[in-house]
């Protein structure tokens, strides 16, 4: 199989760095197996000039596809995630990531045959336990003719901006029995230092989008059905 990994990033590039270390470190022999896909959000183009400069972009250069773009408009997480199944997702499975998350030990080795082994035909989402205390697990994996369920590959209710979506896409697999839980092994972190980032992203977006979730489901409405 084929894989591609999103990663959309905002002036978080020492973040992003352990990242894409991380892709370069626990990917083994299948990095010839991965596109990565870097969007820089709302006019970053000092990060995108840092990124293009580091030695964390440099070394997977030699390994792997890279794709670096930067939007001049802000898209968000989920508008950003959306954008790529909708007009640029052409591999088997899609890895959707933030910048502040990071593989461990041999993780995406692991996580790419993992998924090839337990989700044959694509019709799936996979999820791994995080490192992180109070973090249960956190998808990362989702085929492709899973992406095909959705009208124009919209996968992520579009009117969330940086939480909750994921949590909406997940209880849609599982209704649908396509949600993969593995369990035997920990390889993701979640890097939640608080930053400028991160901190604008809660302020503006984080209460309006948990209310809407919970709005959602109270109405009993689930994206993937309604």
């Amino acid at each position: 199989m084929q894989f591609e990994i999103v990663i959309p990033t905002y002036k978080r590039v020492e973040k992003l760095e352990r990242l894409l270390t991380s892709i370069k470190e626990t990917s083994g022999e299948r990095i010839s197996d991965l596109k990565v896909f870097i969007v820089f959000d709302n006019k970053d183009y000092e990060g995108f000039y840092r990124i293009t400069k580091s030695g964390a972009i440099e070394g997977l250069n030699n390994a792997c596809v890279i794709d670096m773009s930067v939007n001049n408009t802000q898209e968000l997480v989920f508008g950003i995630w959306n954008n790529h199944l909708q007009s640029r997702f052409d591999s088997d499975v899609v890895i959707v990531l933030t910048d502040d998350s990071e593989f461990t030990g041999k993780g995406l080795e692991y996580v790419m045959d993992d998924f090839e082994t337990h989700c044959t035909d694509t019709d799936w989402v996979m999820a791994l336990n995080q490192i992180n205390p109070g973090h249960c697990a956190s998808f990362v994996a989702i085929g492709k003719k899973f992406t095909d369920r959705f009208t124009g590959r919209v996968c992520f209710y579009p009117y969330y901006k940086v939480a909750a979506g994921d949590n909406e896409l997940w209880a849609f697999a599982r209704s649908v029995e396509r949600a993969y839980i593995n369990t035997d092994e920990i390889v993701i972190a979640h890097n939640h230092t608080q930053d400028q980032t991160d901190k604008e992203g809660k302020s503006l977006f984080l209460q309006q989008d948990r209310e809407l979730f919970k709005r959602r489901g109270n109405a009993g409405l689930l994206w993937g059905k309604q």
